[in-house]
């Protein structure tokens, strides 16, 4: 009976991939009134972050990690920025909700489950 173990075989140019699974690539996506170009996060790790989020409660210290952390999972440095920026704002009408609608629209897209 032959062998079933899988076998890496990176760096193995003979062997050609029966199935090829390709990364997402970026996203554009429309942020109360702004585009950015979002990466496509590890599901994984952006419903960890997301989660966390909801667990901080009143403990602003712990909402500003938090939140920077699910930013860095979506946005790459200078949009990360520019979404805080914006959410320091008092003017401008982002707000976290948005922010996490977009993490979960991302989350159920990298998993291809209905959001």
């Amino acid at each position: 009976m032959p062998d079933s173990k899988l076998v890496r075989t990176k760096g193995k140019p003979d062997l050609a991939p029966v199935i090829n699974i390709a990364a997402r690539g970026r996203t554009v996506v429309g942020l109360v009134g702004e585009k950015y170009t979002v990466k496509a996060p590890k599901a994984r790790l952006l419903l960890a972050s997301t989660q966390a989020f909801q667990n901080v409660g009143t403990d602003l210290t712990k909402f500003d990690a938090a939140m920077e952390d699910v930013l860095r999972l979506i946005f790459d440095a200078d949009d990360r920025q520019a979404v805080m920026d914006r959410l320091n704002d008092p003017d401008d009408l982002i707000d976290v909700q948005h922010v996490m609608e977009l993490a979960s629209a991302l989350i159920a897209q990298a998993s291809d489950l209905p959001k």
